[in-house]
């Protein structure tokens, strides 16, 4: 008897360990197969059954490397013109757009996706009524690796609550004071501009692209964090470096198979290294604050970013002082990013455009001049007495969409204008082509106009989403107001000390880098203005 029990516990056993063995191959071979062959190919279905085009079916990597091969296909210089699509920001609109129409269906790596150029049913994704909608996962993939998982990942109400705390930083009244710290934070590179035009006889070639994001840096840095330029540029070079790698990993095929991306490659290793000593630089910051109020040199936290939500980690009850530790760094990296690389990237492309339009270039001189006289801006009031400028830095926001796209996943079936929209397909809005739809903006959408913008962005088109610089909705950017007032500042500051001239050496080649940049630099040929001149004089004396 004893043996028989032992031999029918030991089948028993055999039989366990092989289900248990079989589950543990079938269950993740099943999951891959789901997801990059069955759920796609479901969404294909029931979307090619509503006649959206479908672009063709790729398996594990979706149309990634036939979009990729094609921006590759251009030259290094394209043509200054808007009548494209940006082929080499957005080569999945300049490849099917033309193929399939306003709409159509593709996939990269795992999401599959449906693009639109409907304001409306930009509207309706945007600002998400229902809760149908939710970031992109890959998005939120590449994103975070750059700027952490901050108030662009949480959500429901823990988003809530950040987004509760910080929109008092960016009210009107709290971005007053921050014109002077703007001056202040491009000073610098103004004077190291001068003294190499002064140097070089009156005018010099310079790529600016590069002191334009230490300026953006320099800015959020003393705006936002109250602090020294040194630990922003250091933030800024890593960040930045931390990009480059993973732009190199996305090129790679394990990037698209979700589990591959966990395996240390020399590009995962890099940013993680560089992540670790961005939150280190972070953490320098949040110390200082903390022992400068322990020690009692401050009342408090203080009332920018850093101080709020420093604040709001001894406010907040029934959650761990980690997390809250965390989502500060994690928002703080937000901002150090987000909140410097849309206004640098705006303010780039603004100089591009102002030194290959002499005439418009002249009219916002000139306004500068009318508004502030041989001064740099001091008071919130008179920048918005700035008109030109304000449409040109619009008119810029058009054509050079700082997004060119946004994504976001139906988290349930709902309906979308005339379609019916499954859970897991993604939304793609096509901002930029929003922007460059003649439909929505009139024949003269290839032209540079700003005076388009002369009523207001509303006035501008037919459909008042159809201008998306910052998004919409809920989740738009929290720091538009900030971005434009920091666009205006730097140009003016700009304007009353240089012309701006084109330079041959320029390679007109937009890319998507996180947002939309130059990809070869902006330089530029800066001739001191004879007034400056004089100015430069004077305060050396």
């Amino acid at each position: 008897m004893m043996v028989e029990y032992s031999q029918s516990w030991t089948a028993l056993a055999v039989v366990e360990l092989s289900v248990v063995a079989i589950t543990a191959v079938f269950v993740p071979l099943w999951n891959v197969c789901s997801t990059f062959l069955l759920e796609p190919l479901r969404l294909r279905r029931v979307m090619g059954k509503q006649d959206v085009r479908l672009a063709p079916f790729n398996l594990v990597f979706g149309n990634a490397f036939e979009i990729g091969a094609h921006a590759q296909s251009f030259p290094e210089t394209l043509p200054l013109k808007f009548d494209d699509l940006e082929p080499t920001a957005t080569p999945q609109f300049d490849l099917y757009f033309s193929k399939y129409g306003k709409r159509f269906l593709y996939h990269v790596g795992s999401e599959t996706r449906l693009v639109v150029r409907d304001p409306e049913m930009a509207k309706e994704v945007l600002f998400n009524r229902m809760g149908w909608y939710e970031r992109s996962p890959l998005d939120l993939h590449i994103f975070s690796q750059v700027i952490g998982k901050g108030m662009f990942v949480v959500k429901g109400e823990e988003w809530e609550m950040q987004r509760r705390m910080l929109n008092p930083c960016f009210s009107n009244e709290s971005l007053k004071p921050m014109v002077e710290r703007m001056v202040k934070s491009a000073a610098q590179e103004m004077r190291n501009w001068e003294e190499m035009a002064a140097q070089a006889g009156g005018r010099v070639e310079h790529d600016v692209e590069h002191d334009i994001h230490i300026i953006a840096y320099n800015i959020i840095s003393y705006t936002a964090f109250n602090e020294g330029f040194d630990k922003g540029k250091q933030i800024y070079l890593m960040q930045d470096e931390i990009m480059g790698h993973l732009f190199a990993a996305i090129g790679n095929p394990s990037f698209w198979i979700p589990g591959l991306r966990l395996l240390p490659t020399k590009h995962a290793t890099a940013i993680a290294q560089l992540n670790g000593r961005t939150e280190k630089l972070i953490m320098e910051l949040v110390k200082d604050r903390r022992e400068a109020v322990q020690k009692g040199e401050r009342d408090s936290y203080g009332d920018d970013l850093l101080g709020r939500m420093l604040t709001a980690t001894e406010r907040t009850d029934g959650s761990s002082h980690k997390f809250i530790l965390d989502a500060v760094i994690n928002n703080c990296k937000n901002f150090f990013f987000a909140g410097s690389d849309s206004a640098a990237n705006l303010t780039t492309f603004s100089l591009l455009m102002l030194a290959n339009y002499p005439e418009w270039q002249d009219r916002a001189r000139k306004e500068v001049l009318e508004v502030f006289g041989d001064n740099d801006p001091c008071e919130m009031n008179d920048i918005s007495r700035l008109k030109i400028v304000g449409m040109i830095s619009q008119e810029i926001a058009r054509i050079f969409a700082v997004s060119p796209s946004i994504a976001r996943l139906a988290v349930k079936d709902c309906q979308l204008g005339d379609l019916f929209i499954p859970k897991g397909l993604v939304i793609e809005i096509a901002t930029l082509a929003m922007h460059r739809d003649p439909e929505l903006w009139g024949k003269d959408v290839a032209e540079f106009r700003p005076e388009r913008f002369a009523n207001g962005a509303s006035a501008a088109c037919t459909h008042h989403q159809a201008f998306l610089p910052f998004g919409a909705g809920p989740r738009s950017c929290i720091a538009e107001k900030m971005a434009w007032l920091e666009v205006k500042v730097v140009l003016c500051m700009i304007l009353r000390r240089f012309l701006i001239l084109p330079s041959p050496k320029y390679k007109h080649h937009p890319h998507f880098a996180m947002v939309n940049r130059p990809k070869y630099g902006l330089p530029l040929i800066l001739e001191i203005l004879p007034q400056s001149r004089s100015d430069s004089i004077m305060a050396e004396i």
